[in-house]
């Protein structure tokens, strides 16, 4: 867990099997529910089998946002272990800002492939996205939402099988979404 007022700190290499099967409560692989993160870099990392969330960002809109964040070259998959819970990358309620999520496969998770519930000045590129293992509820591979969100670019991802929709954008503004399959 990354706490409240963390700053520069990188998670290199970790493979986190968050073991869902013989769990009853949640887990995040890596996540952070504080205020006033910043400059965190997240590179190379295995996600899987968490209860919840791969990665998960959280906190209140209201709360300082999560700065300058690097998602990169990271495996998120199988996570979840409730209809409509458990995304492979997400930030949720936070705000994010400045931030990158960049060239990750997320696959067979319940919810959400990559979700980022607000954001400011946020790159989504060269991610591949496939199956959500809950096809019949509103699980989307790549989801950007919150009357929060500007500066938003979505570009050169591949959203394939499954999922509810590809790409699904609402309440934003200052997109740039092209070259996606």
């Amino acid at each position: 867990r990354i706490p409240s007022g963390a700053t520069d700190i990188s998670i290199i290499g970790l493979e986190f099997n968050g073991n869902k099967a013989n769990q009853t409560t949640g887990n995040h692989g890596i996540t952070s529910t504080g205020t006033g993160v910043s400059r965190i870099r997240i590179v190379d990392c295995h996600l899987h089998d968490c209860f919840f969330d791969g990665i998960g960002l959280t906190g209140t809109l209201s709360s300082t946002p999560i700065s300058h964040v690097l998602i990169q070259g990271c495996y998120a998959y199988n996570n979840g272990s409730v209809a409509n819970e458990g995304d492979g990358i997400a930030n949720r309620g936070a705000v994010l800002t400045y931030s990158s999520i960049v060239n990750n496969v997320c696959y067979d998770n319940t919810r959400h492939n990559i979700c980022v519930d607000a954001g400011d000045h946020v790159t989504v590129v060269g991610n591949v996205c496939y199956h959500t293992s809950d096809p019949g509820s509103t699980s989307d591979h790549i989801i950007i939402h919150g009357d929060e969100g500007t500066d938003i670019v979505v570009v050169g991802n591949t959203c394939k099988g499954g999922g509810h929709n590809g790409i699904h954008i609402g309440g934003t503004g200052r997109l740039l979404i092209t070259g996606n399959i």
